[in-house]
């Protein structure tokens, strides 16, 4: 990419990015020090590639709020930090690798292919001065790989958790038995980082692109909220959020415990989904849905409305997959339209009937900074109780926006990326640097976007 840039004519490039460079330089804000800037194994967001200059140039329009564009270093940075979780002083090695200012990125990496997908991902945030990564990958050998490549990473692996024996569950065995293990391992992590290690945690997946710093929005705009997932069907995706000021017995703390309890009630005691009021008729082998998205939804569900449910997650999942397995009981079910809308439907609505809508506060218009800043629209929230404790702590959940966290190829990012390139932003007239970027005045489509549609067909 710098080579790139070199060849470009007339020079305005590079008087754009040493104006640029200045920005990051002596005048650096935020809690990072001049020296940490100097640290050898952080200098990527000091160059001149594609995605430094453009959220380079996005702190410089931000103007008054520049210095929420801060650069997060590890606190103790060291070469190949990390190594089995069943260790219990591997974890606190590899916070101490990774956290920056209380704040840590969560990535899961698998095999080979997810190895190459993860490491661009971490190279597309240390362009914009975000180093503060810790990896959960599936074995020892990914990680040996990853720090061959950048040794600076904090990499964990965690076996005990994956080998862990199974009940034959429906659940348990139609599925990648792999897979299923990964997930639940990463959302453990995610509430160790939380409550034990009291973290702000940005929680990835990898098929992710982003086109933007998002600690900006987090730390401006959405700084009230506790939760910020990304919305998906029937509220949100368990794959990408960002958590912060949660304390120990909130009611975002809940959500992060209730999530793992689940998960683990229904992998590894599958017979208790008989348990639950409309399951009861289920027989062995159990479906006992533990799928982190549809378990993170019912929580939702339970905590906006303050009353534990199950219904659309788990109880009407048991239904489906039973009956595809000649269960008469479930076949009688899923042929009553009035008992799969309520399961559907009842708590579900109920919950979206007391969702807040949030109107955007102008005043951040230049974090935003969007090609198409008309997707800049009221979005979706809702305080957050833990059913059965009315004392706890009130937290609240976000619905991000399709600007912030957008789904692929359906949702926004389409009509934001042709938009960006319109012949209304009059490029003759703009920098050769814009031009170079396809970004006028450093605008971006979506701050990310998330391919998992594309493993959906």
């Amino acid at each position: 990419q710098a080579g790139a840039a070199a060849r470009l004519p007339g020079g305005a490039l590079a008087v754009s990015a040493a104006a640029l460079l200045d920005v990051v330089g002596s005048r650096a804000s935020g809690a990072v020090s001049s020296g940490k800037e100097r640290h050898p194994w952080f200098q990527d967001h000091l160059g001149d590639g594609a995605m430094t200059m453009l959220n380079r140039g996005r702190k410089q329009t931000a103007r008054e709020f520049e210095h929420t564009f801060q650069t997060y270093m590890p606190a103790v940075p060291g070469e190949r930090v990390g190594g089995d979780l069943d260790d219990p002083d591997t974890l606190l090695r590899a916070v101490r690798a990774s956290a920056a200012d209380g704040e840590v990125m969560l990535l899961c990496v698998g095999g080979s292919g997810s190895m190459r997908t993860g490491l661009n991902l971490v190279l597309n945030f240390r362009s914009m001065g975000l180093y503060h990564m810790l990896i959960l990958a599936l074995e020892k050998e990914v990680c040996i790989s990853l720090w061959d490549a950048m040794p600076s990473l904090a990499c964990v692996w965690w076996p005990g958790r994956l080998s862990a024996p199974r009940p034959a569950s429906l659940y348990n065995t139609m599925f990648n038995k792999v897979a299923l293990a990964f997930f639940e391992a990463r959302k453990v992590l995610l509430e160790r980082l939380v409550l034990t290690h009291r973290l702000n945690v940005l929680h990835l997946d990898a098929d992710t692109i982003w086109f933007a710093n998002p600690y900006p929005i987090f730390k401006t705009i959405y700084r009230d909220y506790s939760l910020i997932v990304q919305t998906d069907n029937p509220f949100v995706n368990a794959g990408v959020l960002y958590v912060q000021n949660v304390q120990p017995g909130d009611s975002a703390a809940w959500v992060l415990q209730e999530l793992n309890r689940r998960i683990d009630q229904f992998t590894y005691h599958p017979e208790t989904v008989a348990l639950l009021p409309h399951s009861r008729w289920s027989t062995q082998p159990h479906f006992a849905n533990a799928d982190e998205q549809a378990n993170l939804n019912d929580i939702v569900v339970s905590a906006v409305n303050g009353a534990a449910s199950f219904t659309a997650g788990v109880e009407f999942y048991e239904a489906r997959f039973k009956k595809e397995k000649g269960s008469a009981e479930a076949a009688k079910l899923m042929s009553d339209h009035t008992w799969t809308g309520r399961m559907q439907g009842e708590d579900v609505g109920r919950a979206r009937g007391k969702l807040v809508t949030v109107r955007p506060d102008l005043r951040f218009e230049k974090v935003v900074h969007l090609c198409k800043m008309d997707l800049w629209k009221p979005v979706r929230s809702a305080p957050l109780r833990v059913p059965g404790n009315a004392t706890a702590t009130p937290a609240s959940l976000l619905l991000a926006p399709d600007w912030l966290f957008s789904h692929f190829p359906y949702g926004v990012f389409f009509p934001s990326f042709r938009k960006c390139h319109a012949d209304s932003w009059r490029w003759k007239e703009l920098s050769v640097l814009e031009q170079r970027l396809c970004s006028p005045g450093f605008r971006v489509p979506t701050v990310m976007v998330h391919f998992s549609g594309l493993r959906n067909g």
